[in-house]
């Protein structure tokens, strides 16, 4: 399944690599600029799937960027989700009018952040309504119930433990460390023991039943679910 472009347009270091680690462990692609003409090249160079924009950047402010990037026709139709600590409304107003897409306050949390993310790319048809694997398997993510179903069968999930398996679907059979996926659960839990992880899985497996063996583990550094081309192993003697 092939992973989405996400352009981080960010001068502040620090958020740009929370952001950045935090979508990466939710299986994008993560681009990372820290001024807006840089940021301006990426967009036309790299065609990413979203922008995440501030607004108050070096070289080329965030406004007259969204501005740019809409008259380009290579890039008009990137969506574009802005980043600011001007919370005002008639901040949110102007950032509509240049043609963001959505509009999130600093400081944020992560959690929300992917929410957007999430839905502006299904508003812009780059993101398939149904959540998790893929369509082949037999495990379904349901997204609006926060549950998922193995043949038929329905479980209901915790939002931290739904989070870790939508996280782990978005890229059957690739290894996802703990310290990643700490980055998943921070936003809601405000965790950072990554051994906590260990604990989120165990309770998921126990959940899932039969299906919790899809959720393999990865000695010395984290997990991975089961692609649903691998066969399942066989039932204890």
């Amino acid at each position: 399944m092939e992973r989405l472009t996400i352009l981080i347009i960010e001068d502040d270091p620090e958020i740009s690599r929370m952001v950045a680690s935090y979508l990466e462990a939710n299986g994008y692609e993560v681009i990372c600029a820290a001024d807006g003409l840089s940021g301006l090249a990426a967009a036309e160079s790299r065609n990413p799937d979203l922008v995440l924009l501030d607004l108050m950047l070096p070289e080329m402010p965030g406004r007259e960027l969204c501005k740019s990037l809409r008259r380009n026709r290579e890039t008009s139709e990137i969506p574009i989700i802005m980043m600011t600590s001007c919370c005002a409304e008639v901040d949110r107003v102007i950032g509509f009018e240049l043609g963001a897409d959505d509009y999130v306050a600093k400081p944020f949390s992560l959690r929300e952040l992917s929410l957007r993310i999430r839905s502006v790319l299904r508003r812009c048809g780059r993101l398939s309504q149904e959540g998790g694997a893929p369509p082949q398997s037999p495990l379904r993510l349901h997204p609006d119930s926060c549950s998922v179903s193995f043949h038929d069968k329905s479980y209901p999930l915790t939002q931290i433990e739904y989070r870790l398996l939508a996280t782990l679907a978005e890229r059957p059979g690739t290894a996802h460390s703990r310290e990643a996926l700490v980055q998943v659960i921070r936003g809601e839990s405000g965790e950072t023991n990554v051994r906590i992880i260990d604990a989120h899985i165990k309770r998921l497996r126990r959940k899932l039943e039969e299906a919790g063996e899809l959720v393999k583990t990865i000695h010395g550094h984290g997990y991975r679910l089961q692609p649903a081309e691998e066969p399942p192993p066989p039932p204890p003697a």
